[in-house]
């Protein structure tokens, strides 16, 4: 898994992409700026986990991710 992610023009790439069936880990950020490692299942249409924010090793906090892959067709 590889990519971008964040604001256009300010994005930070993807590290550590792994998929294992359902399950997709990876990081978003370059320190020492923050750094997100999130944690997502795909069930249905809906990819859902957590983020886990740090910043020079120490935690900025966690956020709930629930997104839609529904594209509407």
């Amino acid at each position: 898994m590889t990519g971008t992610a964040g604001p256009e023009g300010a994005a930070f790439p993807i590290t550590g992409g792994r998929i294992e069936g359902n399950h997709l880990t990876f990081s978003v950020g370059k320190s020492p700026e923050p750094v997100w490692n999130f944690d997502l299942t795909v069930s249905d249409k809906l990819l859902r986990g957590t983020g886990s924010g740090t910043k020079e090793g120490q935690s900025i906090g966690t956020t709930q991710v629930e997104m839609s892959l529904d594209n509407g067709h």
